[in-house]
């Protein structure tokens, strides 16, 4: 797929026990994992009505599962940021079934995790397996 990682990659952060990553780079759109969890950054909605579907065959393709996406707005002007919104939630993660017809869609359910759990100092905490921000 075009604009998306190598599935070789994927491979190789997995075995190096990896869990944030860029999957998707575009002008007005970017798709980073956090673990279980995806965060779609966008600077129009037709950008983000693009790559979600984009998203899901990725993950299809990749055999990749989140239980959880998030999409942050990015306007041009800074005081105009909000915290990431919880766009989609897959109901059956705790059985391992999370493909996107799994997912509950529907309206945004507003800000859930605080913008410092989307920094540099996020790390994955690898004795536990969960991805875990340094200031959350």
């Amino acid at each position: 797929m075009r604009d998306w990682i190598d599935f070789g990659l994927v491979r190789d952060f997995a075995a190096e026990e990896t869990a944030a990553y860029r999957l998707s780079t575009k002008p007005d759109c970017w798709v980073e994992r956090y673990g279980p969890d995806a965060l779609v950054s966008y600077k129009t909605e037709a950008a983000l009505e693009q790559t979600l579907p984009e998203l899901d065959e990725w993950a299809l393709l990749a055999n990749q599962q989140f239980e959880r996406v998030f999409g942050r707005y990015l306007p041009k002007q800074n005081a105009e940021r909000n915290p990431p919104q919880l766009l989609r939630r897959c109901e059956g993660a705790a059985q391992g079934r999370c493909s996107s017809a799994a997912f509950a869609t529907g309206s945004i359910l507003g800000p859930v995790i605080p913008p410092a759990c989307f920094s540099i100092s996020a790390r994955t905490d690898n004795s536990s397996g969960e991805w875990r921000p340094d200031e959350c």
